[in-house]
């Protein structure tokens, strides 16, 4: 059965790299969006086995999203992009992993697989 997942970067070339190749390791990108709220809509509706999101975003940034996220499900399996590593200590005891982009991106469907 295909792992689902929900991808969410205000960069819409990050969101196309990472379906990509998420579709060609037979995982189903069930949507997309570009902010936090955006994250919390779609965990809310369309139950997703992973998230993966970007944390610098407009209006609701990805840890406003992981944290919404995790009062409604507080087993979600989250997956945090970012071109800044500062944000990794933010992201502790919340996001399952944390990747910086682009370089590690292309290691996710191996770490979605081990977790």
């Amino acid at each position: 059965m295909e792992k689902t997942v929900i991808i969410v970067d205000d960069n819409r070339k990050i969101i196309e790299a990472v379906s990509d190749l998420l579709v060609k390791h037979s995982f189903k990108v069930l949507g997309t969006g570009i902010n936090g709220q955006e994250a919390v809509n779609l965990y809310k509706s369309l139950n997703p086995d992973y998230v993966v999101m970007d944390i610098e975003m407009p209006k609701y940034d990805g840890l406003y999203g992981i944290d919404e996220i995790l009062k409604v499900d507080f087993d979600a399996k989250i997956i945090v992009m970012s071109t800044d590593e500062k944000y990794e200590q933010q992201t502790i005891g919340k996001a399952a992993r944390f990747l910086v982009k682009p370089n590690q991106i292309i290691s996710l469907p191996k770490i979605l697989n081990s977790i």
